[in-house]
């Protein structure tokens, strides 16, 4: 599922506009995708901790359990393999 991940007030994340008719479930892992062009591919945030849904709703939303303290967080560094066509 393609879905913006969004921090909040730097003290949890969550993903909102899930379509309701997808199943997602406590424990799914979160990973980015390639629909930010600086961000690479299946790099994991974190995984699945409560979904919300309400009746009548069209989408549900999720709070992400991060795997790693932002607050502890000083240096962070990301390996890219280059693909031989670019």
């Amino acid at each position: 599922i393609n879905c913006l991940t969004r921090g909040i007030h730097g003290l949890s994340m969550e993903i909102n506009l899930i379509p309701i008719d997808r199943e997602i479930q406590s424990g799914n892992l979160v990973v980015t995708s390639n629909l930010e062009k600086n961000i690479p591919e299946g790099l994991v945030i974190g995984e699945i901790e409560t979904v919300m849904t309400k009746p009548g709703d069209l989408f549900q939303k999720a709070s992400i359990k991060p795997f790693i303290s932002f607050d502890k967080l000083k240096i962070l560094t990301v390996l890219k393999v280059r693909n031989e066509k670019n």
